[in-house]
């Protein structure tokens, strides 16, 4: 579960991510949408650790926690509280 004042909506293969508090709305392309929804199954409500991120991102995943996007993405979940 996302922190309660964000709203998320799938569209298509991607999603929107709309944070409350700030008005901020995130477009997330199909890689993030699945990293987002990843960590919300994994989390139980709760902040995911960037360790267990990483971890969740190349194993179950099988992405590269490397690559440019998913840089900018973590950071954007950090500060929307669904990463430590």
């Amino acid at each position: 579960m996302p922190p309660s004042r964000l709203r998320y909506r799938r569209i298509h293969d991607g999603g929107i991510l709309f944070d409350e508090r700030t008005w901020n709305t995130h477009v997330l392309n199909p890689a993030a949408a699945a990293i987002y929804e990843a960590l919300l199954e994994h989390s139980q409500g709760k902040p995911v650790p960037s360790s267990e991120t990483f971890e969740l991102v190349l194993d179950e995943l099988g992405l590269n926690p490397d690559t440019r996007e998913i840089r900018e993405l973590l950071p954007v979940l950090k500060r929307l509280g669904v990463v430590l």
